[in-house]
């Protein structure tokens, strides 16, 4: 499942989605951990809203993510470790230039695999952080 949203091309903007550090917190529920190579990072997932019933210890999902560049834009691929969920986002500036496309999409493997945050979820969350910052 794909969905995406189309907002007003900023040079500002666009160069803060190109780093994990600035747009992975902006899903509000994946969190940056550790920098493994220049293309690779470890992420963990952290599936509620709140932090309100957070135990110390309590154990999170841990993600790889991987960032490539294609045709289609920047691509994040955020990948569960034993590989039964995996998220994509493609970052991409419509070739008019005024217009920045984000994308977010899930693929599960497996019958029994659940999807912990769907992506219409997480593209809301981007969407309105990216509203309240108002880069221009």
């Amino acid at each position: 499942m794909w969905v995406n949203e189309r907002l007003s091309f900023s040079p500002l903007l666009y160069r803060m989605l190109t780093k994990p550090e600035f747009f992975i917190p902006l899903t509000w529920h994946f969190h940056v951990f550790e920098k493994k190579s220049d293309n690779e990072y470890i992420v963990f997932l952290y599936p509620y809203e709140t932090t309100e019933n957070v135990k110390v210890g309590e154990q999170l999902q841990k993600y790889i993510l991987t960032i490539s560049s294609s045709s289609e834009g920047l691509k994040y691929i955020v990948e569960e470790q034993k590989g039964k969920v995996r998220y994509n986002f493609i970052i991409s500036a419509i070739s008019t230039g005024r217009n920045l496309n984000i994308m977010v999409g899930v693929e599960k493997k497996g019958i029994f695999s659940s999807v912990p945050v769907e992506p219409k979820h997480i593209l809301e969350h981007i969407s309105n952080n990216l509203k309240y910052l108002k880069v221009d």
